[in-house]
This record gives structure tokens, C-alpha cells and sequence, in this order.
């Protein structure tokens, strides 16, 4: 049966290439850049390095115009001023932690250096373990969010914040009431939401690194619990949770600055979203206690992919490459199955595992799974690739690399390459 399949295969590939139309269409096609092609030589005469120049040109625009909210004259500084306190060595892995405990979520990275929050401190080492910088905050409920190579640390249900990247803090300020969610967006535009008289919650976007306010919405009927800005900081969505008619909704909102009021607005009934990020300037992921799905800004079309009774583990939303689930049958979390997700939706491969996972990673077609004191990591078709031993207390892993992590315990960080 399996040698009948392989037949019907490689009959259909030889039918494909006698296709007639397929032949003459790419006979035509080659003949047509074969002209083009001799259109350039008998333009240029032959001189190819003028014809490369001249494509190195416009492969170079086109980065500088798709990059272009990254070349402000401060921004081109502060990189440089970024990777100079990054060089060095430090004193080797493990590194110990400030404070008492840091949260799953105050464990990330930026650039590939790692940043974490603990209950006193704010702390960056280098991928070498150098110390890039260590400082004592005072907010009593800190959370962090990053973006590249800046992040935003504030206070939730308090007033304080502030923007840092690894060289210098770039901005301080204190909000008028208490904070509900922050984010920062690649080009440094940042967001605050907060409680507000009269209304459930208010958003705040603000020019990059200033008090000047850009925009501005009151929510009337949903109490935001989380905020995302597109790369170039033009869009931004919030998702919080509403009742209507005595049932739970999660509502989540699609802004563009040009707009006074919402793009439009999407409805998760009896799903609890606490997590939605832009993947794109076009898509955004939204996950909840049990449902994960991507939205089309343009069109507000979402791709949903629901848990169906199944528990979440573990998951990581990347903006940088692929997104990974988590999901168990069981109440104690073991067997968990892993599904992988592009930045439209579409599901890029599952497997089951006999495992209980409470951490995953995903870098390079390579997913990270820990399980007590394993790292189990496996290729996106759920091939075991390396079995790696780490602490038993570790509680978060991260890829920064293709075959390099960083791991989070109770009193020190790690790094773990294979």
C-alpha cells in the first residue's frame, strides 16, 4: 500500500511537469527575464558592478523605509550606546537574583540579553552573564513588558512608571490614577490605561518618550485588563471583560490613531482573554483561559482555535517568530499536547507528549518544553531532539538563541545551551 502511494506521487509529479500550459508558461516566463536581463547588460554595457550598486541601493531604501521609525537621530544612539555596555564578560552562569521572587511573567528578554523584576529590583545580564545593570525599584506591584530593546516597568493598580533600555532610563512619569495595563510600542510610542471617574477604564497613547497625548478613549462598559501598539505605534487594541444579559464577555478593541472611535470591536463570550499582543502591524494574537485566535486588523476577520475542555499549561506568544500552546486533558496537567501557530492562525503542526509542561519556548523551528527538572525540546513535527537536565525549581525557560536558553529558578538565572 505504501509503494501503490509513492507511485500515485511521483506520477502525479511527472504529470505536473508534462502539463502543457505549466511548460509553456514557464518557457515564456523565462524567455521574458531572459530579455530583462539582456535589457540591463546592453543598458549598463556590461558594467555589473554598477548594476549591483544600483540594487544594493534599493534593497537598502526599502530597509531604511520599512525600518524608518528606528532611525531617529536619538534612537541610531541609544543602539550603539546598547551594544557598547553589552560588551564584556561577566562572571559566568548562574547568575544569583536580587530580591525574593520574580514572577513567570517579569522574565523577559530584551534584545537577546534576559531582564527580569523581582519584588525590589530590576536586573539585565548579557548573554556573556555580564551585570548591564541592576537597580532597586519601589512599586509594590511591578509588572514589565518589552519591545525590542526597550522596556516598560509599572505599578499595577499604582501610579508609577518608567521607559529604560539596556544603557540609561529614558522616561519617568506618574499617571493620574491607578494603572490597569501599559505597553510600549518598537518605535518607543507607549500606552497607559487607568481607572477613570465615570467610566470603567481610559487609554492613553503618548508620543514616544514624552507626556504629549496622541490619543484617547473612554471605555463605558468594559474594564481593560490589557493593551498592545502596532511596531510603527499608529494602532493599538485593548481587551477587558464586560456582562451583558447576565453572561461574561471578553471584549477586544481595534484602534488607529486616525480614528476617534474604535475600528471595531469583537466579542468572546464565557472567555476570559489576559493576553493580546501584535504578531504584525495587521495581526494580533488574543489568548484566553480557553480559546487562542488571530485577528485581522483590516477586516476584523479572527481565526479561533478553542481548548474544547482542555486546560492551559504553558504557552509563549512570540513577535518574532511562531506562537506555541500548551494544552492537557487532565486537571493535573499531564499529557499535555503542543500546537503551533504562524502569525495568521493557521496551525503549523501538534503532537502529544506524556508529559506535564509548565514552561515552553519556540525559536527556529525548535520548541523548548520544561517538566520538573527536564527540558524536553522537539521540532515542530514533535521529533525529540535533546533532553537537557536544569534545576528542579525552574519555573520559567526561554530561548534567546537557536540552541541556547536562559532558565528562571527561585534564586538564580541560567543559561542552557545544547
Amino acid at each position: 500500500m505504501k509503494y501503490a502511494k509513492n507511485e500515485k506521487a511521483q506520477k502525479i509529479k511527472l504529470n505536473f511537469f508534462k502539463n502543457k500550459n505549466i511548460k509553456a508558461f514557464a518557457a515564456a516566463f523565462l524567455q521574458k527575464f531572459s530579455n530583462y536581463i539582456n535589457w540591463i547588460r546592453r543598458k549598463f554595457k556590461g558594467n555589473w558592478l554598477r548594476i549591483f550598486s544600483i540594487f544594493m541601493f534599493i534593497f537598502i531604501a526599502i530597509n531604511v523605509f520599512l525600518n524608518r521609525h528606528y532611525l531617529t537621530p536619538d534612537q541610531v544612539v541609544t543602539f550603539f550606546k546598547d551594544k557598547l555596555v553589552s560588551l564584556g564578560d561577566g562572571e559566568g552562569f548562574p547568575r544569583a537574583i536580587y530580591g525574593e521572587k520574580v514572577s513567570s511573567q517579569n522574565f523577559q528578554l530584551l534584545d537577546k540579553d534576559i531582564v527580569f523584576v523581582s519584588d525590589t529590583n530590576v536586573t539585565c545580564y548579557s548573554k556573556r552573564s555580564k551585570e548591564i545593570f541592576n537597580r532597586q525599584h519601589n512599586l509594590l506591584n511591578p509588572i514589565l513588558k518589552t519591545n525590542k530593546n526597550k522596556a516598560l516597568l509599572y505599578d499595577l493598580y499604582g501610579t508609577k512608571f518608567e521607559i529604560a533600555c539596556k544603557s540609561k532610563t529614558l522616561y519617568k512619569s506618574t499617571a493620574e490614577e491607578g494603572i490597569l495595563s501599559a505597553a510600549i510600542a518598537e518605535n518607543g510610542t507607549y500606552g497607559i490605561v487607568t481607572k477613570a471617574n465615570g467610566y470603567f477604564s481610559q487609554m492613553s497613547i503618548f508620543k514616544r518618550l514624552s507626556a504629549d497625548k496622541i490619543y484617547e478613549y473612554f471605555f463605558s462598559d468594559t474594564y481593560i485588563s490589557d493593551l498592545d501598539i502596532s511596531p510603527n505605534g499608529r494602532k493599538f487594541c485593548a481587551v477587558g471583560l464586560s456582562s451583558q444579559n447576565g453572561c461574561m464577555y471578553s471584549n477586544l478593541f481595534i484602534f488607529d490613531c486616525d480614528d476617534e472611535n474604535p475600528k471595531f470591536k469583537i466579542q468572546f463570550k464565557d472567555s476570559m482573554i489576559f493576553k493580546i499582543c501584535y504578531l504584525s502591524s495587521d495581526y494580533v494574537a488574543v489568548l484566553g483561559d480557553n480559546i487562542f485566535s488571530v485577528v485581522n486588523v483590516k477586516d476584523g476577520q479572527a481565526k479561533d482555535y478553542n481548548f474544547e475542555n482542555k486546560a492551559l499549561t504553558a504557552f509563549e506568544i512570540n513577535k518574532d517568530d511562531y506562537n506555541v500552546l500548551s494544552l492537557s486533558n487532565s486537571d493535573d496537567g499531564n499529557s499535555c499536547k503542543i500546537i503551533v501557530f504562524d502569525r495568521k492562525g493557521s496551525i503549523l503542526g501538534n503532537f502529544k507528549t506524556d508529559i506535564k509542561i509548565k514552561s515552553i519556548s519556540y525559536k527556529n523551528r525548535r520548541i523548548a518544553a520544561l517538566s520538573y527538572d527536564d527540558i524536553y525540546v522537539y521540532n515542530k513535527k514533535g521529533k525529540l531532539i535533546k533532553t537537557l537536565k536544569c534545576d528542579q525549581n525552574t519555573k520559567v525557560i526561554k530561548f534567546f538563541a537557536s540552541k541556547k536558553l536562559y532558565s528562571l529558578g527561585s534564586s538564580n538565572i541560567q543559561k542552557i545551551s545544547f
